[in-house]
């Protein structure tokens, strides 16, 4: 099955196995009785990459060499499951391959990559048990040791144009637009995202996010941050298939980058 059909409800009866796979992310769930029983792994090939798969399989066995269970008590006589789409709980810090510098006045527009969390709903209700990351992010610090604060982190290349970037089940594509509004320069090698007031979209079989807008004021000010409503236009027409965790109205006044300063010329 292809990703949309993981993201539509399903059942899972008594005794009975499924195996999701979305890129790296191999997920079994097993349904007992009243019980719901989740084990989760990731694999990279050995260049690597990360698999870029996706597929649902109902009935499907975990070997005895699995990883182990983890057991959620549920209601004995449901077996609606539903598998949902969600970005990382923590800001995720972005670094591009290389610096980057956008002159006074100046904008840019960057597409990025970032993997998807799935969060498990069963029963009557759609409990939700658990949120599973696709990916393995690093953590990092992000800001001065006192007003800072814990996020994740990604290496990524930034891209300029939308065709440059490989489409990935379990990523989703963010649309970053910056605006240099300071009388300097302004040069930076990590851009911090607030990833929990993004929606997600999907259109053609991938996933998307509304578009995030950020003006930086100077070295010494706090960036304006804004998201827009809608998905950008380049995808067409898009379905929304998952809030945002926090919806940010009226924009966010925060750190946004970690600088970089030109040398002088001698």
């Amino acid at each position: 099955m292809h990703t949309p059909d993981i993201w539509a409800p399903w059942s899972l009866s008594d005794g009975q196995t499924a195996r999701v796979t979305l890129g790296p992310l191999t997920l079994w769930i097993r349904r007992s009785k009243d019980e719901w029983h989740l084990a989760e792994e990731r694999s990279f090939r050995d260049n690597g990459e990360e698999p870029n798969g996706s597929a649902l399989e109902v009935g499907a066995e975990k070997p005895a060499d699995g990883p182990p269970w983890c057991r959620w008590i549920g209601e004995r006589h449901s077996d609606a499951i539903r598998l949902v789409p969600c970005m990382p709980r923590r800001p995720v810090v972005v670094r591009p391959e290389d610096p980057i510098f956008i002159p006074p006045e100046r904008k840019a527009r960057f597409y990025v990559n970032i993997p998807i969390c799935i969060g498990v709903e069963v029963g009557s209700k759609l409990t939700r048990l658990k949120e599973v990351s696709t990916l393995e992010l690093s953590k990092t610090w992000f800001g001065d040791p006192v007003e800072g604060e814990a996020c994740y982190c990604m290496l990524t290349t930034a891209r300029r144009e939308l065709q440059q970037l490989y489409v990935r089940p379990h990523r989703a594509v963010c649309v970053v637009n910056v605006v240099n509004r300071a009388d300097e320069q302004l040069g930076f090698e990590r851009l911090c995202l607030r990833v929990d007031s993004l929606a997600l979209f999907m259109a053609g079989g991938r996933l998307f996010t509304n578009q995030v807008h950020v003006v930086f004021k100077g070295a010494g000010e706090l960036s304006k941050v804004t998201f827009s409503n809608t998905p950008p236009a380049e995808f067409g027409a898009a379905e929304r298939i998952a809030a945002e965790r926090n919806p940010a109205t009226g924009g966010l006044l925060t750190r946004s980058f970690s600088l970089l300063h030109l040398l002088p010329n001698h």
